[in-house]
């Protein structure tokens, strides 16, 4: 994103429409990526963080990952294709892989709540209300548990391991879907 377009979320949306950052570089987000995926925030635009890291400069947005999202190309469908499935643990794969690693699950840069009122039919947990304002959303918690519990049973049903960071610190209920729980550690935060 151009240096001088990072004041807000709009201007990053007008600037990445479809992109997302890595490395300091921008590359294409996930083929099929549709704006309707990515959660509603307070004011009625999708949700969205401006970063400036060693891993993103732009904007990173906050996608609905469950199961249940509505769309021929959800969040969750886009991950978890039919096409990745058998690339991954298809007989005709490239290597062995153990299992899924669900990165950055304790939703740092998450909004709290998704208000998009298209994504509350396909929520499998209950719908919660935002504290300040009473209005109802999907909270990021429940998103995470329903994406962890599908993958969970796609994983164990295949006798591979489903893994994730911010457990059980930050998502305690979500420790029983797990089979390896853990955190991430910034052992080098002064740079020392």
């Amino acid at each position: 994103m151009d240096p001088d377009e990072r004041t807000g979320c709009g201007n990053g949306a007008s600037a990445n429409r479809g992109l997302a950052c890595l490395g300091g570089r921008r590359r294409v987000g996930r083929a099929g990526w549709r704006p309707g995926q990515a959660g509603t925030g307070r004011g009625g635009r999708p949700a969205g963080r401006v970063l400036e890291t060693p891993w993103c400069t732009g904007v990173v947005w906050s996608l609905n990952s469950a199961p249940g999202v509505p769309g021929d190309a959800s969040d969750f469908s886009n991950r978890w294709s039919a096409a990745y499935v058998e690339r991954q643990y298809g007989p005709s794969r490239e290597a062995e892989c153990d299992g899924e690693y669900l990165d950055s699950a304790e939703g740092y840069v998450t909004a709290e709540l998704d208000f998009r009122r298209a994504h509350f039919a396909g929520a499998q947990r209950p719908l919660c209300y935002a504290p300040d304002s009473r209005r109802v959303g999907v909270y990021k918690g429940m998103i995470l548990f329903e994406c962890a519990q599908a993958l969970a049973h796609a994983m164990r049903g295949r006798g591979r391991f489903l893994m994730a960071n911010g457990t059980p610190g930050d998502w305690f209920w979500v420790a029983p879907l797990l089979d390896v729980m853990g955190t991430e550690t910034d052992w080098n935060r002064n740079g020392t």
